[in-house]
């Protein structure tokens, strides 16, 4: 059997190359403090915690900082998934999404449930749920062009795709 696809238990996954290259590809990089499509001031390769109007940052400081929050992602995705069993693709996609969302978006979700159930492919669906965002205090939908957040559905179906296996 190839290695690959064989689901081992989360505690003993870590975060991919891929994954990480992937979220700084997704984000971009953006060497001055800038706000994002929600208002939220945005440097790097989309850190946003303690960031401010004028901060700036070098690439390989920004490269740093990402791997060192994606790495903190991992380990609350970890603690509030318990032991399930994952393939690499499918705990990527999860740390991706909580790059993105938050670790406490992911952990409140259905998908940690879905997982210790072992329903896999309904935890990757779950993945696609995340298609709102916050404007002006009002939860809106993401599919309805005039809230200019079609690149969220976009890429959840990318992060969808990755949970489940698919390269696309």
């Amino acid at each position: 059997m190839n290695n690959n696809k064989i689901r081992i238990v989360v505690g003993a996954i870590a975060v991919s190359a891929a994954c990480i290259v992937g979220i700084a590809n997704r984000e971009g990089f953006r060497s001055l403090a800038y706000k994002d499509s929600v208002g939220v001031w945005t440097v790097g390769y989309g850190e946003t915690k303690g960031v401010k109007k004028g901060d700036k940052i070098t690439p390989e400081r920004a490269l740093i900082r990402l791997n060192d929050s994606v790495d903190q992602y991992a380990k609350e995705v970890k603690s509030c998934f318990g032991d399930v069993k994952l393939y690499q693709h499918e705990f990527d996609a999860y740390v991706d999404l909580a790059y993105n969302v938050g670790a406490g978006a992911v952990c409140k979700s259905s998908i940690p449930k879905k997982l210790r159930e072992e329903r896999y492919e309904d935890a990757c669906k779950a993945i696609l749920s995340f298609d709102k965002i916050r404007k002006n205090g009002v939860l809106v939908s993401c599919h309805d062009p005039k809230n200019n957040c079609l690149g969220i559905v976009k890429d959840r179906k990318r992060v969808y795709n990755m949970c489940m296996g698919n390269n696309n």
